[in-house]
């Protein structure tokens, strides 16, 4: 999910990741548990590594991860009105949290499209890139 404050600042967790071998900020996110949404996890997510809750939810992207070789399909929801609380991290998870500089509007982009539109244009002119 992505959680955005009242001076619409997006809140970051950071967090050992192996793959890694470093330390990352990111987007607080998890697992489904068994018989739950990805709103139910969602929610559930935020309030442990964060303690935060959030009142209004909106869907802003459903898409496959890595489609190559993973069947996981991944949801990022706008979580906005947000409140504190007491974050509950799992016994192994070592969670920091902050807010990133104000984001000034959020606009979803759609970079296939803006790069066919380049091809488009250019081909049209007679270059082709």
């Amino acid at each position: 999910m992505m959680p955005v404050d009242k001076k619409n600042r997006i809140l970051l967790v950071r967090q050992y990741r192996l793959p890694a071998q470093r330390y990352l900020w990111e987007l607080p996110a998890g697992r489904l548990d068994p018989g739950e949404t990805p709103l139910q996890a969602a929610k559930r997510e935020l309030a442990e590594e964060t303690g935060y809750r959030a009142k209004k939810w909106k869907t802003i992207a459903v898409f496959y991860a890595s489609p190559g070789f993973l069947a996981e399909k991944m949801t990022i929801y706008l979580a906005t009105k947000l409140t504190e609380g007491e974050k509950k991290p799992m016994e192994d998870e070592r969670i920091e949290t902050r807010c990133s500089p104000r984001v000034n509007s959020i606009k979803p982009s759609n970079p296939a499209r803006s790069s066919m539109e380049k091809r488009r244009s250019a081909s049209s002119s007679g270059s082709v890139t």
